[in-house]
C-alpha cells in the first residue's frame, strides 16, 4: 500500500520531514514493527521530527496507528511469514488502543479541576478512597503515593464499608475512583458525604453518570475495552492511573 501524501503537501515539508516519509515508504515491512526511535536513528531526524511527520500523512495516533494501518493492509502474498504478520497486527492494534486511552484522557483533564483538587486534599481533615473490584487496585497505588507523600488516606474497597453512613464527616474529602460507574454503593456514599458537607471527587470512565451530578469535581477519562478472561476485566483503567498519578506527582513537586 502507498502511504505517500499527496504532491502539493508533500512540497510543504521540511527536508528532514520528506526524508522520514520517504524512509517510511521505501521500508514498509520492516516499519510495521519499528519505534519512533528506531526511524529516527535511520534517518538521522529526531523523534519529534517523525512523529510529526506521521501525523502530516494523517495518522493522528502516531507510530501506533501507522503500524497498524500497515500491518492490516498487508496481503498475505506481500509475506510468507503470515503468522508473524498477523502477530505484529496484534500487537500494533493493542498499542494503538493503549496510545488512544492515553491521548483521549490527557485532552480531556481539565487543568483547573486538577488544581481543585489538589486544594481539597491539602485541606481535608481526612481522604477516603472508594472504589470496587479492579479500580481497588488504582486506589491502593494511589493510597501508597499519598502515603509516602505524608497524608494518610482511608481506603474503602468493600461493600460493607462503604454502606456505614457514620464514617464519612463534615470536612473529609472523599475520592471516588471507578471505570463506568456500575455500583450503586459508590453513589450512595457520595450522597451521603454530600449531605455531611464532605467533598466528593470522582474520576470515571464515562459521561453523564449519576456520580457526576452530585461531585464537586468529577474528571473524565477514556477508556478502551481488553481481553477478557478470567484474570483481567474488560475495561482497562490505565486512564485512571493517568489521573491518579498526575495528582501525586504534582503534590510530590511541593513537598
Amino acid at each position: 500500500m502507498s502511504l505517500m501524501l499527496n504532491t502539493d503537501l508533500y512540497r510543504e515539508l521540511s527536508d528532514s520531514e520528506k526524508k522520514v516519509i520517504d524512509y517510511i515508504e521505501t521500508h514498509e515491512n520492516k516499519v510495521e514493527s519499528f519505534s519512533i526511535t528506531m526511524i529516527a536513528n535511520r534517518t538521522f531526524t529526531s523523534t519529534a521530527t517523525v512523529s510529526r511527520a506521521i501525523k502530516k500523512m494523517g495518522f493522528s495516533g502516531g507510530i501506533s496507528e501507522l503500524r497498524y494501518s500497515i500491518s492490516i493492509n498487508k496481503s498475505p502474498s506481500e509475506d510468507d511469514h503470515e503468522k508473524k504478520n498477523e502477530d505484529i497486527g496484534n500487537v500494533n492494534q493493542i498499542l494503538a488502543k493503549s496510545y488512544r486511552e492515553c491521548m483521549y484522557t490527557i485532552d480531556n483533564i481539565v487543568i483547573t479541576d486538577i488544581l481543585k483538587v489538589i486544594d481539597f486534599i491539602k485541606s481535608a481533615n481526612r481522604i477516603i478512597l472508594c472504589a470496587l473490584g479492579s479500580s481497588a487496585m488504582v486506589a491502593q497505588e494511589f493510597q501508597e503515593q499519598l502515603l509516602m507523600l505524608g497524608y494518610t488516606p482511608i481506603l474503602m474497597a468493600d461493600e460493607v464499608w462503604l454502606k456505614r453512613s457514620n464514617l464519612v464527616k463534615q470536612n473529609d474529602l472523599v475520592f471516588i475512583i471507578t471505570t463506568l460507574n456500575t455500583r450503586p454503593v459508590l453513589f450512595d456514599m457520595a450522597n451521603r458525604a454530600k449531605h455531611t458537607g464532605a467533598k466528593v471527587v470522582t474520576c470515571v470512565c464515562k459521561e453523564g453518570t449519576s456520580l457526576q451530578g452530585i461531585s464537586d469535581i468529577t474528571i473524565i477519562g477514556h477508556t478502551e475495552n481488553i481481553v477478557n478472561t478470567s484474570i483481567m476485566s474488560q475495561t482497562s483503567r490505565l486512564s485512571l492511573m493517568i489521573i491518579t498519578r498526575t495528582i501525586t506527582e504534582y503534590l510530590a513537586l511541593y513537598e
